[in-house]
């Protein structure tokens, strides 16, 4: 097994993948499971970590992915690997396990050490006040992003926490955002546009269908219904795939005509 890896690549990749199979391999050189330092950046990510391995480890030999690539990681057999299954499982469940925040682990590591930093070992831990922070959020805003801001929360009917815990959301997830410079005009065009294509689809399947199902699937009469409403077959690559739609012999410039209704909602 390579001393060091490093992996380097967007979401959805398999690094996950890569750092369980590394894990279990670890595991199967007899190292404990409290040496082996697994650090994320929040608590969610830190639990489906444990969660991932705990999985895999219990299921070890049912996903020949994960079996064959611990093989060529640990240059074992399947033999040899699911031999020591029973022994690595026992030994997982009953260690402490060191898979940490990045800020657990450097508080942890203070207060092991705190001597050394003259502070006491009973130090608490501070969180900034959220109130504070969006009271500051709001008067920084000039009077253009205020009023963008409060349509915003109206035509979405959201409230402002909501906005926030949703950048929240993006933070714990990691997910990089840029600030869409987008005016609320250029945004009700759009909106426009998914409604005339959206209208289009459903004068077409309300005189076409012979079914409630199909007509109730485009029942709709603002964006909003349209979302909720067309939940189902908006996911679909074509509307022909949507099983409420397959007896309706749809043409091309209605199928052209959801493509622009998809494009548009992007």
């Amino acid at each position: 097994m390579k001393k060091y890896l490093a992996l380097k690549a967007s979401a959805g990749t398999g690094k996950t993948f890569a750092l369980t199979v590394r894990y279990i391999s670890l595991l199967l050189f007899d190292i404990e499971p409290k040496e082996i330092l697994a650090l994320t950046f929040t608590n969610k990510a830190a639990a489906e970590m444990s969660e991932r391995i705990y999985k895999e480890l219990f299921s070890l030999g049912d996903n020949i992915d994960i079996l064959n690539e611990i093989c060529n990681q640990t240059n074992m057999n399947k033999q040899e690997i699911l031999s020591k299954k029973d022994t690595i499982i026992a030994k997982f469940l009953s260690s402490n396990l060191s898979i940490y925040t990045i800020d657990k682990f450097v508080n942890k590591i203070l207060r092991e050490f705190s001597g050394y930093a003259n502070i006491s070992d009973d130090f608490i831990i501070q969180y900034d006040d959220e109130e504070l922070l969006l009271y500051k959020f709001l008067i920084s805003l000039d009077e253009k992003f205020f009023n963008e801001l409060i349509h915003f929360s109206y035509i979405e009917n959201k409230k402002l926490n909501s906005i926030l815990s949703l950048f929240k959301t993006l933070d714990e997830k990691n997910e990089i955002y840029k600030i869409n410079q987008n005016t609320i005009e250029d945004i009700n065009i759009t909106i426009n546009c998914v409604m005339s294509s959206a209208n289009i689809i459903k004068e077409y399947i309300n005189l076409n269908s012979t079914t409630k199902s199909a007509n109730n699937a485009v029942e709709f009469k603002n964006i909003e219904e349209l979302f909720k409403k067309g939940k189902t077959w908006l996911s679909k690559d074509a509307l022909q795939e949507f099983s409420y739609f397959k007896k309706i012999d749809i043409p091309i410039e209605i199928e052209d005509e959801f493509n622009m209704l998809k494009n548009n909602i992007k």
